[in-house]
């Protein structure tokens, strides 16, 4: 079972969560340091950014694009929607550290069942794209960055499985997308 406890208690987005994760490698940029050839320019520049938030007294969220703000503001519909239709019980959670240069925020943690779940709720264009999927090693090949949040949460969750879910409310024939990602201990 997954302690929801051992993170922090601070809510994603909040000043306190910024300050955790500050100067920290995390679940949603780790995409950055892995690569078939060892660490290229991508690895350098996160590490300086890294490096970086460390001096800073207050680190605060940069850029929103207009993605990332839908995605915050439909992130509950999607969550309520995926409980919905699994039958899970979902549990927020904050920033859980792993070791002591990294952490990941879960979207939500499904303690009984030992998983997790990530989502997104990206435009109309990134969201058939992923649907168009049909494959995990497809999804790794295409959608590295969200492959390796997702297997970046479980490692550190020490979780058994994590789900991730494209969510769409506007079309409702098509409106979740739903994948399973196990351990892949060649990522």
């Amino acid at each position: 079972m997954l302690k929801p406890n051992k993170a922090s208690q601070f809510e994603q987005g909040t000043f306190e969560w910024f300050q955790e994760r500050k100067g920290r490698f995390t679940g949603s940029q780790i995409y950055r340091l892995l690569s078939k050839d060892g660490l290229g320019k991508g690895a350098e520049t996160y590490t300086k950014e890294c490096l970086r938030q460390e001096y800073l007294e207050n680190v605060q969220q940069g850029f929103q694009s207009p993605a990332m703000a839908r995605g915050n503001q439909l992130e509950a519909s999607a969550a309520e929607y995926y409980a919905f239709k699994t039958g899970f019980e979902l549990t927020e959670v904050g920033f859980l550290q792993f070791g002591p240069h990294a952490g990941v925020s879960a979207d939500r943690l499904i303690t009984k069942e030992c998983g997790g779940l990530e989502i997104k709720c990206p435009g109309e264009d990134a969201h058939f794209d992923l649907g168009k999927i049909e494959s995990v090693e497809e999804f790794k090949a295409v959608k590295k960055d969200y492959y390796y949040q997702c297997q970046f949460n479980m490692m550190a969750w020490r979780a058994e499985w994590w789900d991730f879910i494209s969510f769409f409310p506007d079309e409702p024939r098509f409106r979740c997308f739903h994948f399973r990602f196990y351990p892949d201990k060649e990522a």
